[in-house]
C-alpha cells in the first residue's frame, strides 16, 4: 500500500521529506495558522521536524498527515490526517483547507476518507478530534461527520472543544 486515498473529487498523498516548501506555505497561511498555530507563524525547521515525525509515523503506524489533491488539477488544496496531540494515546483527526477551498465540502470529504480508513485499515474503536471554541466551520465538518461533542477543556488557556465518533463496526 502507498498510502494514497481517493474519493470522487479529491486524492490524499502522504507528505513527504520532500514537501517542505508545500506543507510550510499551507501551514503559514493566515487562515490556517489562526487556529492551528494560534496566529504564530512557525519557522519553516519547525515544519521540517513535523515532516520527519510524519515519516516516522507512517513507517510505524501507517498513518500521518496526507495532503489533499484535487484529482482534476491535481493542485494541493491543504492537508488532512491523523496526528497526535494533548498526549493522548491515540491520533486525533485533523484537516486544514487554504481560504479559496473552504466551504466546498472538501474538509469533508477528505476528513470521511481518513475517518474510514482510521475504522476500516486500522482498526480504531473510535476517533477523537479537537477544535477551538470560536472555529464554527470546523465544528460543522465534524458534526456532518458524525462526530458528537463530548466536552470543552481550556488547552493554553483557550477553550477548547473535544468531539468523538465511534466506530459503527465493533
Amino acid at each position: 500500500m502507498n498510502g494514497e486515498l481517493i474519493s470522487d473529487r479529491l486524492q490524499l498523498k502522504p507528505f513527504s521529506n520532500n514537501d517542505l516548501e508545500l506543507l510550510h506555505s499551507i501551514f503559514i497561511d493566515d487562515s490556517v495558522k489562526e487556529f492551528l498555530w494560534d496566529g504564530i507563524t512557525i519557522p519553516k525547521s519547525q515544519t521540517q521536524e513535523i515532516l520527519i515525525a510524519n515519516d516516522l509515523q507512517f513507517t510505524k503506524e501507517q498513518a500521518g498527515l496526507w495532503k489533499v489533491e484535487l484529482i482534476e488539477s491535481g493542485k494541493t488544496i491543504g492537508f488532512v490526517g491523523l496526528w497526535y496531540f494533548f498526549n493522548e494515546p491515540q491520533p486525533q483527526l485533523i484537516y486544514g483547507l487554504l481560504p479559496e477551498f473552504v466551504g466546498q465540502g472538501y474538509a469533508s470529504e477528505g476528513s470521511r476518507l481518513i475517518v474510514d480508513y482510521a475504522f476500516g485499515v486500522l482498526g480504531f474503536n473510535h476517533l477523537c478530534a479537537a477544535t477551538d471554541k470560536p472555529h464554527l466551520k470546523s465544528q460543522r465538518v465534524l458534526t456532518r461527520l458524525g462526530f458528537e461533542f463530548v466536552e470543552e477543556k481550556s488547552m493554553d488557556k483557550k477553550p477548547t472543544w473535544f468531539y468523538k465518533k465511534v466506530s459503527p463496526v465493533f
